[in-house]
């Protein structure tokens, strides 16, 4: 089986924070690290999933600071939410305006092209 690049992050002595691609069995390439920024950060953190949280919560943990770990997973979890609200706001309110009543009758035959191209996408495309 082919390893794939997942990415790592390394947080310096003076406090910066880099990330950089990786393979298991090479050692990673120190001028491939890109300095995360907050712009950074959010792009991963906001609309992405919960796997980036992991490493992030480990730090605090391995200095038995309950009270970060917790104010972090507090804090992503609340702008999770709040996303996810905003999103499905925007799509409900977006689609009020049109009107949808013409298309319910072929919602199985959009829902089913819907699925299709999300596992094409995933299957050939690499999503």
């Amino acid at each position: 089986m082919q390893q794939q690049k997942h990415k790592h992050f390394d947080l310096e002595d003076d406090g910066a924070l880099y990330v950089y691609d990786h393979k298991h069995g090479t050692s990673p390439v120190n001028n491939k690290r890109y300095l995360v920024t907050p712009r950074v950060m959010f792009t991963i953190f906001i609309p992405g999933a919960r796997e980036p949280m992991i490493p992030l919560l480990y730090f605090p943990a391995a200095q038995n600071n309950w009270q970060g770990m917790i104010g972090l997973e507090a804090s992503h979890t609340v702008c999770t939410l709040l996303t996810v609200l905003i999103f499905v706001l925007a799509g409900y309110y977006g689609l009020a305006f049109a009107l949808t009543s013409k298309l319910e009758k072929y919602m199985h035959v959009v829902s089913g092209a819907i699925i299709f191209t999300c596992g094409a996408g995933v299957l050939w495309m690499g999503w």
